[in-house]
């Protein structure tokens, strides 16, 4: 997965969540370092890059652990954005993966899975 080279999930913000027709996304604000190709020079008062983007799971089968975003309470910024914390784990082991966070701690089944940016 070398689109996740300097980018730090432990550091980048959940925003959300949706899963439907086998395609699981959790959106995130992304913390990208200087490894990353994504990386640009950070806005002042930022200790890295981040942008807005998702990771996408793709043709996603026997999906256990995942909170419904509804039922769950964002935590609130000073500046009036919401977040519900960061991915605490991440494991790919061929086609089974294991994501930990706000979102639950989920464990399925996928075909693929990539990237995309917003910002």
């Amino acid at each position: 997965m070398d689109f996740l080279v300097g980018v730090d999930l432990q550091d980048s913000f959940v925003l959300g969540w949706h899963y439907n027709d086998q395609t699981l996304e959790i959106e995130l604000e992304l913390s990208i370092w200087p490894e990353s190709k994504y990386y640009e020079v950070p806005k002042i008062g930022e200790h890295t890059c981040y942008r807005l983007g998702s990771l996408l799971f793709e043709g996603v089968l026997s999906i256990n652990g995942l909170l419904n975003q509804n039922d769950m309470q964002p935590t609130i910024d000073l500046d009036g954005s919401k977040d519900y914390g960061n991915i605490d784990y991440f494991e790919k082991n061929q086609s089974y993966f294991k994501v930990v966070g706000g979102f639950g701690n989920i464990e399925f089944e996928s075909s693929g899975v990539h990237f995309k940016l917003r910002t």
